[in-house]
């Protein structure tokens, strides 16, 4: 898997301790609520003790960012629509960055195989 930093790398080991790692789904939420410290010290307890539970969870995010990376988590396990196909269209809604990170993880379950050798490659923004 690719990851933004080390720091991420970590954060995403810790919390695969704590999950199913055959559920792909559960992998792919904790690749997104790993992204940055501030959603994984939210989200840490209520994983480590409930699994991926996240109805457990009274998140409060800081951003745009933070909050399209946990309504895609939430998404892509409990297989709900918290964000649409239209909100990935909006860079308001879901910051570039997020928008890459969450069709990584998108491209991660449907494929049948590791797709971690797919290369995420950020685009310039003129």
């Amino acid at each position: 898997m690719k990851f933004l930093n080390e720091k991420h790398e970590k954060r995403f080991k810790e919390a695969c301790e704590y999950i199913d790692t055959d559920d792909k789904s559960a992998v792919a939420a904790c690749y997104l609520l790993t992204v940055k410290k501030r959603v994984w010290n939210q989200v840490q307890e209520c994983i480590k003790y409930f699994g991926m539970d996240l109805d457990m969870l009274c998140f409060e995010p800081k951003d745009c960012m933070e909050q399209a990376l946990f309504n895609a988590a939430y998404d892509l396990y409990n297989c709900s629509d918290a964000i649409l196909l239209r909100d990935l269209t909006d860079p308001v809604t879901i910051p570039d960055r997020a928008y890459f990170l969450i069709l990584y993880m998108v491209t991660y379950l449907r494929l049948e195989e590791n797709p971690m050798t797919v290369e995420v490659v950020e685009p310039e923004i003129a």
